[in-house]
């Protein structure tokens, strides 16, 4: 007998490592597509939390300040919350618009005058030229409109992180 024709009973065959390695990757593969779908969940679960918290953390400064009941005071929690967000917007929403409508306005003009100025350099019109050859401008819109949404997705939850913890914990150090 030949060394390489012995077999024994312990060490599987070509054919178990190939179905365990299988099995061992469709597994990774299954837990990470689980994970990216419910990592939205996820965070939408952590964000109710943390309102939670800076709810009940208001209202027991309520609760401390006034001497009102525990529910009573959660519910002004709240009510003074709304009150005070739909004021903000509502003073910003009418200046918001009226910028909104500014740069509606000045956004041609501006693209025409950024146009010009590029042609004007040997690299500019390269660039110009590029963009004119690629044609598809529904694949620029929407390459730009996702550079916004993350860029801002990316500021709300900078003022998620900055904002609201701080008043989490200023409610919290308040109370005591």
């Amino acid at each position: 007998m030949q060394p390489t024709e012995i077999k024994t009973a312990q060490s599987p065959g070509f054919i178990e490592k190939v179905w365990a390695t299988g099995g061992i990757l469709s597994l990774i593969v299954t837990v990470l597509l689980i994970f990216k779908t419910l990592f939205g969940v996820l965070l939408l679960s952590l964000a109710g939390v943390l309102m939670a918290v800076y709810f009940h953390g208001f209202a027991g400064l309520l609760n401390k300040k006034l001497h009102l009941p525990d529910k009573v005071s959660l519910i002004l929690s709240l009510l003074i919350n709304i009150i005070l967000l739909t004021g903000f917007f509502w003073l910003v929403g009418a200046r918001l618009d009226q910028q909104f409508a500014e740069i509606s306005k000045t956004l041609p003009e501006t693209i025409g005058h950024a146009k010009e100025w590029l042609g004007q350099s040997p690299a500019g019109s390269k660039l110009l030229e590029y963009l004119y050859a690629s044609g598809d401008s529904g694949k620029t819109f929407s390459v730009a409109r996702q550079f916004f949404s993350s860029s801002f997705g990316i500021l709300s939850d900078l003022y998620i992180i900055v904002l609201l913890f701080p008043l989490k914990n200023w409610t919290y150090y308040a109370a005591i």
